[in-house]
This record gives structure tokens, sequence and C-alpha cells, in this order.
């Protein structure tokens, strides 16, 4: 079994090796976050923008508050909406899918021309329009 597990390893690209170091470095972060920042996430610990290094390794923001702790806990709020993003997406995709299969006639094709119209259009144009 171990073998089997180090020869799919040596099969992946280095690329996607940094990608899972990257990925799993963001989320101990993210779980660790008052054990890893130095101050706690509102607390005012110093003067305004004070400058970067010395006691404040980024430095602070216009209020007074450590710039490096906003960031490490920062990346719980940005890790848990890609989550929830990509399970709605995931399961709103299913649902639709399932749904176009079975009901099949009108429905499937209205489904596959809206999800053709998305792929056709780019990812910024699209989030423009979905912004505006």
């Amino acid at each position: 079994m171990l073998s089997k597990l180090k020869n799919l390893y040596r099969k992946i690209p280095a690329t996607v090796s940094v990608g899972f170091v990257i990925v799993g470095i963001n989320l101990l972060a993210c779980i660790f976050a008052p054990m890893l920042a130095p101050y706690p996430e509102a607390e005012l610990v110093g003067s305004v923008w004070e400058e970067i290094g010395g006691k404040f390794i980024l430095g602070t923001d216009q209020v007074g508050r450590d710039v490096l702790s906003r960031i490490i806990y920062g990346a719980r709020n940005t890790i848990s909406l890609a989550l929830i993003a990509t399970a709605l997406s995931f399961l709103t995709g299913v649902f639709l899918g399932v749904l176009a299969a079975t009901l099949g006639g009108l429905f499937d094709q209205v489904c596959g021309r809206v999800v053709d119209i998305l792929m056709a259009s780019p990812a910024l144009i699209f989030s423009l329009v979905v912004l505006t």
C-alpha cells in the first residue's frame, strides 16, 4: 500500500505539490489563527500607521491595529467564503444536472443553452455584468 502511494506521489507534477503546500499553509493559518497571530484581530496595539518592522512586522493600519494579525484572521473569512461558494455551485450544478437529465425535453435544452452562454463569455466580463 505504501509503495503504491509513493508511486502515485512520483507521478504528481511539481506544480501540484507546490499548490498543495500553499493550500495547506493557508488552512493551517486559518485553523490556528488565534495561536499564530501576535495580537487579537481588532485590538488597538499601536499608534496610527506605524512603520514596518520592529514590534509590528507589517506595521499598523489607520486605527492602530496590527496588519499581520488582521491578515492571518482574514484568511478565515477568505477560505470560508471560497468553501461555501464552491459547495453552493457544486450542489446547484448537481441538482440542475440531475433535474435536466431526468426531466429532459425543454428544461434540458434551456439548461444546456444557459451553460453554453456562460461558457462562451469570458469570466471577467461575466463578473462585471453580475456586478452591475
